[in-house]
């Protein structure tokens, strides 16, 4: 088994368990929520680079793939149920980016979480929940370091993509696997690395745009932090 492949098990293991927590809850709505809230929030954050045609596609693969509103809860399940031939399919590269994909959909779905289960303890509704109350509950939560290690997993997801999507033989595999994904219920899956694919290359660069992500994100965070009289991140 190589590592790229124990490090899809390994994290497939953590998403299952974090799914399960997840039905035994019942907060789906509260969830839900959150990842709208997510959305337009970023979407004011990162107007300037949506309007920037070399960024478009990054902005809205992030936006609507890495930390939008999609479930990705079923692609997750699906996607046990068909690892062993996408170990076999999908070369190692890409294999090593779905690992990382999974990894940064579970720590997202714990933290949505955590975040509406601390919103539904401290008597919210959802019809009276506003961005400033979502913001004062990050904000004195005590997962600070989650927060910043969700940043840094985009960052990595990026990387991973942005190491590939130069290899011809990438552009050939994925077209390849289009049919079997489709017949193992993959295509969602087969849609969001074909998406992710074309965006890093579209930018022909993907680092200015990475590390402006991560700077914004921080100061989005060190705000937050800061108005609860938290720890600020260094």
């Amino acid at each position: 088994m190589s590592e790229s492949s124990e490090l899809l098990e390994q994290q497939l293991e953590v998403f299952e368990r974090i799914h399960k927590a997840r039905t035994d809850a019942g907060n789906d709505a509260l969830i839900h929520f959150i990842r709208e809230f997510r959305v337009t929030r970023m979407q004011q954050t990162y107007a300037d680079l949506h309007d920037n045609h070399r960024y478009r596609q990054a902005v809205d693969f992030l936006l609507q793939d890495l930390l939008g509103a999609k479930d990705l809860s079923r692609q997750g399940l699906a996607l046990r149920r068909a690892k062993s031939t996408m170990v076999r399919v999908l070369p190692d590269a890409l294999l090593a980016t779905v690992a990382k994909a999974v990894q940064l959909a579970a720590l997202t779905l714990e933290l949505d979480m955590r975040l509406a289960a601390d919103l539904k303890s401290a008597g919210a509704e959802q019809a009276t929940i506003t961005r400033q109350l979502v913001e004062a509950e990050m904000g004195v939560s005590e997962l600070q370091a989650q927060y910043l290690q969700q940043t840094e997993l985009v960052c990595i997801v990026g990387v991973e993509i942005e190491s590939v999507v130069h290899k011809p033989f990438v552009a050939t595999a994925l077209k390849m696997c289009r049919k079997p994904a489709k017949l193992m219920g993959l295509a969602e899956l087969q849609d969001y690395l074909e998406r992710g694919f074309h965006a890093f290359r579209s930018m022909g660069g993907a680092r200015e745009f990475l590390d402006c992500f991560r700077q914004r994100e921080h100061e989005f965070l060190q705000r937050i932090f800061k108005q609860s009289n938290a720890k600020v991140l260094k």
